[in-house]
C-alpha cells in the first residue's frame, strides 16, 4: 500500500513473495553495514530477496532500519515497497518464455506460475462500434493469435465474455502448446450445481480439459446486471452470502477434481474475503479487481498481499475506450494516456503512457490484464521491465489530481 506520508521507498523488481522471519542479522547494503533480513542463499548478506531452495534474480535494497512485520514479529528489516509497513518478503524473477511471473502461494496444484502481465478480453463495446471497443469471438481470436506470437502467455477471459469461443480458436491455431499458455476464466455466483455446468461450458469453448486458474467474477449482482436470471441459491435471500458460498464450494470440488490448477475470485472486498476464511477452507489464491491510478483500494491490496494472495487489477490503465457515470456522485474516466503527469513521467523514461502506469503497478506486486488488439500496443505492455520508476513518480501516480473513479461497478455495494 502506497501511503502519502512515507518518506522511503524501496524501488526494484517487485515480484511474487513470501514471509522471511530471519532477520537482525548484519549484512552489507551497497557497502553499508546495517542491521536487515537474512537472505536465503546470499551468505552474509546482501540485502537482495530470494526464496528458499531456488536462486533467483536479485538486486541490493539499501533502504533499511525501518520496524516491519514478519510473520508476526516486528523487528527491524528491509522495508518492502508496497506492502505496508514492511512485510519481509521478495519472490522471484521467473520467466515463461522471457515473461515474468509470479509463484501462487494458495489454492494450487504444485508449482503455479501466473504471467505478470496477461491480455484482457472482455470488451465493453457493441458490434457497431459504440460503447467502446468490440470483443466478439473474431476479435477474440485475432487477438490471441497475436498475443502469442509475440510472446504473451496469459490470457484473461470469462465464461460471459462474448469473446470467449475466439480464445478457443486462438490459441490452438497459434501453435503454442497448451502446457505454455495461461488461462484464466470466471464463472457468476450461481450456486453450486449451475457452477458445475457453466465450468464445462468453459472447458468446451476454450477447446481444453482444464483452465489454470478459475475465478468467482463477482461477489453477486450489481445494479447494472440486474437484466441476469437470478439464480435459485438467490431466491428468498436478502444477500448473495449463499451464492458466492455454494459457488466457491463449486470451485474447491472442481480444483479437487484437477481439473483447474488454482482457483480465486475477483471483485471480492476484505469482508467478501473474510467469509472464505471462515469456512476454514481453501484460501483463494488470486484477487483479480480493478485498479489504476484513478481508483486503488490500497487496504484491500494490503490484505491479500498479507495472507499471500496475488493481487491482479483489471482495467490498469483506467480502460479509455469505455468512459462511463456511475451515479451523480462519481466523474466519467478521463483517459490515462493524456494526463498531463502521466505523460510527463513517460517523456522522462522514454516510455509510453501505458507503459509507465503498468510499472506502477508492479512495483506494488500488482499483475495485470491490459486489453488491447494492437500488435504494438501488445508489445508496449510486455516490455515494462527495463526501467523503475523512482519514489516521487511513484506517489504522483498515485495521487493524481482527479477524483478517484470507476470503470465498473462497486463490489463494496454488494451485500
Amino acid at each position: 500500500m502506497i501511503k502519502k506520508t512515507d518518506s522511503k521507498f524501496v524501488v526494484g523488481q517487485l515480484m511474487a513473495w513470501r514471509y522471511y522471519p530471519v532477520c537482525n542479522t548484519p549484512c552489507r547494503t551497497g557497502g553499508h553495514v546495517q542491521t536487515c533480513c537474512r537472505v536465503h542463499g546470499f551468505g552474509d548478506g546482501y540485502c537482495g530477496w530470494g526464496v528458499v531452495g531456488q536462486l533467483m534474480a536479485w538486486r541490493y535494497y539499501p533502504v533499511c532500519n525501518t520496524p516491519c512485520r514478519t510473520g508476526g514479529h516486528v523487528q527491524t528489516c528491509c522495508r518492502v515497497h508496497g506492502f505496508g509497513d514492511g512485510y519481509c518478503g521478495w519472490g522471484a524473477l521467473k520467466a515463461i518464455h522471457e515473461q515474468l511471473s509470479v509463484r501462487l502461494m494458495n489454492a494450487v496444484h504444485g508449482e503455479v506460475l501466473m504471467p505478470v502481465i496477461g491480455l484482457g478480453t472482455g470488451g465493453y463495446g457493441n458490434p457497431d462500434g459504440s460503447g467502446g471497443e468490440y470483443w466478439g469471438p473474431e476479435q477474440g481470436h485475432n487477438a490471441t493469435v497475436a498475443w502469442l506470437k509475440m510472446g504473451g502467455r496469459r490470457i484473461d477471459t470469462s465464461d460471459n465474455y462474448i469473446s470467449r469461443d475466439g480464445i478457443g480458436t486462438g490459441w490452438v491455431a497459434s501453435g503454442v502448446s497448451r502446457a505454455e499458455i495461461f488461462i484464466t476464466s470466471k464463472v457468476d455466483p450461481s450456486g453450486y450445481d449451475q457452477t458445475l455446468e457453466a465450468f464445462s461450458d468453459i472447458l468446451k469453448s476454450l477447446q481444453t480439459d482444464y483452465v489454470d486458474l478459475l475465478l468467482v467474477h463477482w461477489p453477486g449482482q450489481t445494479a447494472s446486471q440486474s437484466n441476469k436470471t437470478v439464480p435459485s441459491c438467490k431466491q428468498g435471500q436478502t444477500t448473495w452470502l449463499e451464492c458466492r458460498i455454494q459457488t466457491w464450494q463449486a470451485l474447491e470440488t472442481i480444483f479437487q477434481q484437477e481439473r483447474v490448477r488454482a482457483i480465486g475470485v475477483s471483485n471480492y472486498e476484505v469482508n467478501h474475503l473474510l467469509e472464505i476464511f471462515n469456512l476454514n477452507s481453501t484460501i483463494p489464491s488470486v484477487n483479480q479487481v480493478e485498479f489504476h491510478p484513478y481508483w486503488h483500494e490500497d487496504e484491500l491490496v494490503d490484505f491479500c498481499q498479507k495472507h499471500n494472495i496475488t493481487f491482479n487489477s483489471y482495467s490498469p490503465v483506467g480502460c479509455p475506450d469505455h468512459a462511463i457515470t456511475l451515479g451523480p456522485t462519481w466523474n466519467p474516466i478521463p483517459d490515462l494516456r493524456t494526463h498531463p503527469e502521466v505523460m510527463a513521467i513517460a517523456k522522462k523514461y522514454h516510455k509510453t503512457c501505458a507503459q509507465v502506469v503498468l510499472r506502477w503497478h508492479w512495483q506494488q506486486g500488482i499483475v495485470v490484464n491490459p486489453r488491447t488488439r494492437d500488435p504494438i500496443h501488445m508489445m508496449e505492455n510486455l516490455s515494462i521491465f527495463d526501467f523503475q520508476l523512482d519514489h516521487q513518480d511513484m506517489m504522483t501516480l498515485a495521487y493524481l489530481n482527479h477524483p478517484m473513479s470507476k470503470v465498473c461497478d462497486d463490489p463494496r455495494l454488494i451485500l
